[in-house]
């Protein structure tokens, strides 16, 4: 079923930005918000104003605007918005104006991208600036086509591993312009090896600890997205060593030494020869969440051993985006799952963890949707490299699991609206499917922000704990309160007198993540005395009663 909307407050727009500027005119798009009727645009040529309206912006189509209206005198153009809510009787309530974004005449010849990264044998267009969109004719040309070429409409196609320059050349001034262009970017070395612990045994096909001791008891720590945005690239890159995320986990890694095994949501791409976010923040206008693949050197730092992997960026940068990153968490040997490379691979995957054999499976549901970008993976490739929730689905792929030898299965699940602190009747709705299948624990990512914790009943009798949303564990977002808001559950599995795997322990524990604190960037602090590490006490109170009262009270703080 598709989400609904039950809230009718008017959020603050958000993501506005200049896409395109053409002859055919301005373009800028904004990010669509699922609680409003509507948007009211706004134009000036002062940042100052006066604003005039422009277009009364209806839900059923939104979220980008061409104004080929403008005053092309002009040498500056501001544009601004702001969203509102209809009552039955149509009278509006309107949010804040969001801050005004400029749109700039281009004075001298330019490409709008100074590099751009490809595979061999795809394409990317590119375009040349001046005055109020593209010159009316001139040249494309190519200094290595072993490399890349370029049409007469700059449109590049890859063609080998390496670099050259694509260039625009007007006719008649000789003025040029030219783009970096590099095809197949190789991964940057690893700047950091820490320990394993978890390694995959070929001969049982599951991630054992060699130096674990058999105890039958199991501590397993799991949170929510871990996400690499542009501005955590931007802060924590260097001359001397380029990127380097580890100072974001310093205060995590003294808590998850005392699990058995600690899990985390991986909500980004790490995919070399696309462009990372710092090259194009947005593609297509929609953002390009792509990272280094040295932010799991950070991950890996913060005591995490595996990564869940479904989610709704996997098709960001197409099926050789989405292959890299693959390769890059078994490069940093990562017990992983939510994506595959092959029809053959299990749908999930089991750690034995002192003894206790725990099965993990990762899904995105279709609600969630990959903003069209899945339109260009065939219905084949969509089968075998992703992992969209279906009851049936999940049935088969617990059912395998348990047959493999799994004493006790959890489920990751990517869903909900994103920036909604309550539940969508979707979420619940598979949540519940998602026991009834034989899910033992159920853990939520995606909306953003955390959500309420609950217990369901399966089909079968059992009791199925179900974290909603456990929030954005690592992250830059600031959207709204609570963006940067999270829990890590900590559960205890043990054996009992009968042999059978049972949950012993049910706890949770509150983290925000401070942009900088301690000489740490974007960095997740728990928000207790006793875990927090001396952190100062900046609105650590506020932080965690929001928590506290959005979980609810059918599970307690870890102490």
């Amino acid at each position: 079923m598709v989400d609904k909307v039950t809230e009718n407050t008017p959020a603050k727009p958000y993501g506005l930005k200049i896409s395109e500027i053409s002859r055919e005119g301005i373009v800028f798009y904004w990010k669509k918000l699922p609680n409003v009727s509507g948007y009211e645009i706004y134009r000036s040529y002062s940042s100052d104003g006066p604003f005039d309206l422009i277009r009364n912006a209806k839900l059923w189509n939104i979220g980008t605007h061409l104004d080929s209206s403008f005053d092309r005198s002009k040498k500056t153009v501001f544009y601004t918005l702001r969203s509102y809510c209809e009552d039955q009787k149509g009278a509006r309530v309107y949010s804040e104006i969001v801050e005004p974004v400029e749109a700039k005449y281009v004075e001298t010849l330019c490409i709008d991208r100074a590099e751009t990264y490809l595979y061999d044998g795809t394409t990317r267009q590119l375009k040349a600036l001046f005055g109020w969109g593209e010159p009316e004719d001139g040249t494309w040309s190519s200094t290595d086509e072993s490399v890349a070429v370029v049409d007469q409409k700059g449109v590049i196609t890859g063609v080998s591993t390496g670099s050259c320059e694509i260039r625009y050349t007007r006719a008649g001034t000789g003025d040029q312009a030219s783009s970096r262009v590099v095809v197949n970017r190789q991964a940057e070395e690893m700047l950091h090896q820490y320990p394993v612990r978890f390694r995959l045994d070929e001969t049982t096909g599951n991630w054992t600890n060699p130096d674990a001791m058999q105890t039958d008891s199991a501590v397993i720590m799991m949170v929510g997205d871990l996400m690499c945005g542009k501005a955590q690239m931007n802060k924590q890159q260097t001359p001397e060593h380029g990127w380097d995320f580890t100072d974001s986990f310093a205060f995590v890694r003294e808590i998850t030494k005392d699990s058995d095994f600690a899990v985390g949501n991986l909500e980004t791409l790490l995919a070399p020869g696309w462009p990372y976010m710092t090259d194009e923040t947005y593609i297509n206008n929609y953002n390009n969440c792509n990272a280094t693949p040295r932010y799991l050197e950070a991950v890996r730092y913060g005591g995490f051993d595996a990564v869940m992997m479904a989610n709704n960026h996997n098709c960001d940068g197409g099926v050789r985006a989405l292959m890299e990153t693959i390769q890059q968490t078994d490069r940093y040997a990562f017990a992983r799952t939510g994506v595959f490379q092959t029809p053959e691979e299990e749908r999930f995957f089991i750690a034995d963890i002192n003894g206790i054999r725990v099965g993990f499976l990762a899904y995105m549901t279709k609600a969630t949707g990959f903003n069209k970008k899945d339109r260009e993976l065939t219905a084949e490739e969509k089968a075998v490299h992703l992992n969209i929730f279906s009851p049936k689905r999940a049935k088969a792929d617990i059912d395998a699991c348990r047959a493999r030898g799994a004493e006790y299965v959890i489920v990751y699940m990517h869903w909900g609206l994103k920036n909604f602190r309550k539940p969508s009747e979707a979420q619940l709705e598979d949540a519940q499917s998602a026991a009834d299948a034989g899910a033992d624990y159920i853990v939520g990512a995606n909306p953003h922000l955390t959500q309420v914790y609950d217990v369901l009943t399966s089909a079968d009798g059992r009791e199925v704990p179900c974290f909603y949303s456990t929030g954005n564990f690592q992250s830059i977002m600031n959207q709204v309160p609570g963006n940067r808001d999270s829990v890590m559950v900590r559960i205890r599995l043990s054996r009992d007198a009968s042999g059978h795997v049972v949950l012993a322990e049910n706890h949770y524990i509150p983290f925000h993540a401070y942009r900088s604190v301690l000489d740490s960037n974007w960095a997740p602090v728990a928000l207790s005395e006793e875990l927090n590490r001396g952190v100062p006490k900046v609105k650590r109170k506020r932080f965690y009663e929001y928590l506290v009262e959005t979980i609810g009270p059918k599970i307690d703080v870890f102490r």
